[in-house]
Parts: C-alpha cells; sequence; structure tokens
C-alpha cells in the first residue's frame, strides 16, 4: 500500500483529504505543519507529500527547501494554494515541486493528481533501475575483460618463463618479459583512468579544484609526442607551433592526451593526426583532426560512459573512459568538447575534435 504524508494546518481540509485518500487504498498520514512534517519523515518513508504552502512554524516552501537540500530525496511533492499567483507556482515549481492543486479542489482532481505522480515516479524508478542494471551489467563485462586478460597475461607468461628458464635463450627471454611489461602497463593505465575519473567527479561535485589552474611549464607537444610515440604514430603528426606559444593546466594536457591516444585508436597508423592550438577572442582551442572508419562525430558526440564505439569492428583496449574524462575536464573549465565530421564519399571519415576552453 503506498503511503502518502499530507501536511495541512486547517483541520477540515486535512480530514476530507485524508478520507478521500484513504477511500482510494492509500495509508496516509496527516500532520498540521512543516515542523510535524520533518519529525514524520524522519521515521517513516513516503511515497508522496501533499503540502500546504501557507502554514504557521515552517511553510511550504520553507519545507521542501530543506528536504532538497538533501541529495537522496526524490519523493513526489505536490503543493496546495488557496493562491492563484504565478510568483508563488514559480517559487514552487524552482525549489522541485512536481504538481500544484488549487483550493478548492474536487476529489477526482486530488486522486488524478497522485495516481499521475505516483506512475510517472514508478516509470522513473524503473527506467533509472534498467539504467543502473545495464551499465552494471556493461562495467562487469568491460572492467572484468580490461583487468583479467592482462593479469592472465602476466601469470601466464610468468609460469612460462619459470617453467623453461634454463632452456630459454636471452632473446626468448626477452621477448616474455616485453608481453610481461605490456600486459603490466595495460593494467596500470586502466587503474590510472578509472581513477583519474572518479577523482575528477568528485572534484567537480564537490567544488574543490580551483578557478585558475597554474599552466603546466611543460610544452603541451610533448604530451602529444608521448603518445603518438607509444602508437609508433609520430612520423604522423601534422603540427604547427602557434605564436605566441601557449602553455595550459596539467589537467588540459590530460584530456589532449587523451583526444590524441582516442585519434589513434580510430585511424590507420600512415595516416596523418593534425592539430592545431590557437587562441581568438572567445577563448583557447585544441583541434585534432583524423580519418578513420570505425566511428562517426555524432556517435562521439552522444558518448555515455563505459562505452566503446563499433567495438565489433574495431576490437579495442580500454573501457571508454578517456572521453568521459575529457569532457569532465572540459566541464571543469567551463568548456566544452565537440566532434565535427567532413563529409565524403569514400568510407573514411574526416573526425576534427575541438577541446574549447573560453575566456575567463
Amino acid at each position: 500500500m503506498k503511503k502518502i504524508l499530507v501536511i495541512e494546518d486547517e483541520q477540515d481540509i486535512r480530514d476530507s483529504i485524508q478520507e478521500i485518500v484513504e477511500m482510494a487504498g492509500y495509508a496516509v498520514t496527516p500532520t498540521s505543519n512543516g515542523a510535524a512534517g520533518i519529525k514524520a519523515l524522519m521515521h517513516n518513508p513516503f511515497d508522496l507529500i501533499i503540502c500546504d504552502i501557507m502554514m504557521p512554524e515552517m511553510d511550504g516552501f520553507s519545507l521542501l527547501s530543506a528536504l532538497k537540500k538533501d541529495p537522496s530525496f526524490v519523493t513526489p511533492f505536490i503543493f496546495l494554494t488557496a493562491k492563484v499567483q504565478s510568483n508563488d507556482l514559480r517559487t514552487g515549481m524552482n525549489l522541485g515541486a512536481d504538481d500544484y492543486l488549487h483550493k478548492p479542489f474536487k476529489s477526482k482532481d486530488l486522486l488524478s493528481a497522485i495516481e499521475t505522480r505516483l506512475s510517472k515516479h514508478e516509470k522513473l524508478n524503473q527506467l533509472q533501475s534498467q539504467k543502473a542494471a545495464l551499465l552494471e551489467k556493461t562495467i562487469e563485462l568491460m572492467v572484468g575483460h580490461e583487468f583479467k586478460n592482462p593479469m592472465n597475461g602476466i601469470i601466464n607468461f610468468n609460469t612460462l618463463i619459470a617453467e623453461n628458464a634454463i632452456s630459454l635463450n636471452n632473446e626468448k627471454l626477452q621477448s616474455l618479459c616485453s608481453y610481461l611489461q605490456i600486459s603490466a602497463e595495460r593494467l596500470l593505465t586502466t587503474y590510472d583512468k578509472i581513477n583519474t575519473y572518479y577523482t575528477l567527479q568528485k572534484a567537480l561535485q564537490f567544488n574543490e579544484i580551483p578557478d585558475e589552474e597554474a599552466p603546466d611549464p611543460h610544452h603541451i607537444i610533448d604530451d602529444i609526442k608521448s603518445v603518438l610515440h607509444k602508437y609508433d604514430r609520430v612520423k604522423d603528426l601534422d603540427y604547427t607551433e602557434p605564436k605566441p606559444t601557449l602553455f595550459f593546466s596539467k589537467l588540459i594536457h590530460t584530456a589532449t592526451k587523451e583526444l590524441i591516444e582516442n585519434a589513434c585508436k580510430f585511424s590507420e597508423k600512415g595516416t596523418p593526426i593534425s592539430i592545431r592550438i590557437f587562441e581568438d577572442i572567445s577563448g583557447r582551442s585544441i583541434r585534432i583532426t583524423n580519418h578513420t572508419m570505425h566511428t562517426n562525430a555524432d556517435a562521439l558526440n552522444k558518448y555515455r560512459l563505459f562505452e566503446q564505439h563499433h567495438r565489433e569492428v574495431a576490437e579495442q583496449q580500454g573501457l571508454g573512459i578517456g572521453l568521459a574524462i575529457i569532457k569532465l575536464i572540459a566541464t571543469i573549465h567551463k568548456g566544452s568538447v565537440v566532434f565535427n565530421e567532413v563529409e565524403n564519399e569514400t568510407t573514411v571519415r574526416e573526425i576534427i575534435a575541438i577541446l574549447h576552453l573560453p575566456n575567463s
């Protein structure tokens, strides 16, 4: 049975609401003011709250404002009001009210509002549960894959070395150790990216990142080349040095490295990766262009966390968390990252990523 909290200072109205709602099959807890409503909420969860606006001790607006300070509060909330003023309606909606009922109201209108709000809340809960289950499954599969594969590689190659230590020559030993190194680095990279993402997310949530980071004294092109070197793509670099030289914060270095890694993963070796860094009246921008057959600008712009593009076509390493890190960093700097696409008649697309940092 759904439980409804009624907060109304006029006893006749409170009793009428209780009778109507209970006859419809709901359990009702009646209270006479906001303070009493708060106490009731401390002891019991409710499926819906019906609350008058004008009340002694604590009015409806103050009550809802207090409840909304708790991020976990999602209970549907219906205001009762005798006044029909746009500023009152706007105040309630800004606070997060779900609906209004104007006094006097008919029984059918009251029950209709209750049923509508409970139904919408139920559907929202179901949708969130489905999304949570899908995300959990995705994380289980992808994170498991990304940790188990390199870990199995480390264990298996180490076992192979141990079992054949006497017969292995230096060249074979060096080759096996190289595989061990690759697996270990992949594991460490996966951990670092997960840790970076959730550290940034927490910092953004609690506003713990300073408004202005100090510029990194190292040139950003050095970090760009380090990623290209990892993928053996240094020769594919098409870069023009901005004049004057622009320096960026460490977080922007991180975001740029992720964009370069993304460009390397989705383009063939030997195709150009073009990088342009420039400043204009709107702010600073880092523009990265690559050519690919495995994704498109629309998919990248609609990216969701723990998602990989066209994995069935291009087997990828990683969790697909890099773009989530880029978007978090852009948000922290009140900037944006967008992907554009140059249309042509071939299956190879020209993808342009632009990380824009507006002037403060």
